[in-house]
């Protein structure tokens, strides 16, 4: 199975529990139950907050469980004052939509397909690939290692391992917001032109050879 991460957006807010009882109980399960048309099947991230629009760091609860995954549980067994908040959660959901550019995560393998604009060329097993940030944080750059992939066609490259985060590939709203992929595994050589002899200057009285040097910058 693989899912094309494209991409994202927040769901409303969903509060089927509240803090009576042994706490307040947000668990994904319960709400597929609940809002089975309404919420993914695999949400990216979670967020929690009070009836007052509150982070759920920030309320000053002991907070037992926030999972993507599993959801979100306070307990009121855990809290000085003896009762949670009342909470409500959202979930981050993908949109499977047609990609111009796009990460396909092969699920029951720990390997990545990425799915490029243009052909890549010259490109081997065992190279290192960058994949830049699509997010204001450049730190939310990953490096990758190229697998073999008899299957991938011109345009598809497979890397060990799966992105920590969410990197956009495709224009939005008329932007274009794929990350771009570049090869890490080159040597690039840079030669300046030499003199056959010294010329030019006073440093020709003590050297015989060109002693003009160049300066490179990269940007």
């Amino acid at each position: 199975m693989s899912v094309c991460v494209t991409e994202a957006e927040w769901t409303e807010w969903f509060d089927r529990d509240d803090e009576r009882g042994s706490g307040d109980w947000e668990k994904l399960s319960d709400l597929h139950k609940a809002y089975p048309d309404r919420l993914c099947s695999t949400p990216m991230d979670i967020q929690a907050e009070s009836h007052d629009g509150v982070p759920s760091n920030e309320t000053g609860d002991v907070i037992y469980k926030s999972d993507r995954d599993y959801g979100f549980v306070c307990l009121n067994k855990d809290q000085s004052h003896g009762l949670c908040h009342n909470y409500r959660v959202r979930f981050l959901c993908g949109k499977l939509v047609r990609p111009q550019a796009s990460i396909s995560i092969e699920r029951l393998s720990n390997s990545t397909v990425l799915e490029l604009a243009e052909p890549a060329e010259g490109w081997g097993p065992g190279d290192r690939l960058v994949l830049a940030s699509t997010d204001y944080s450049m730190h939310q750059a990953e490096e990758f290692t190229l697998l073999p992939c008899p299957a991938c066609g011109p345009t598809q490259v497979k890397v060990q391992g799966k992105p920590v985060f969410l990197h956009m590939g495709e224009e939005v709203d008329g932007v274009d917001m794929r990350a771009e992929v570049g090869l890490l595994s080159r040597n690039i050589l840079v030669r300046g032109e030499m003199e056959p002899g010294c010329y030019g200057n006073e440093a020709c009285n003590f050297f015989a050879f060109d002693t003009f040097g160049g300066h490179m910058k990269v940007i």
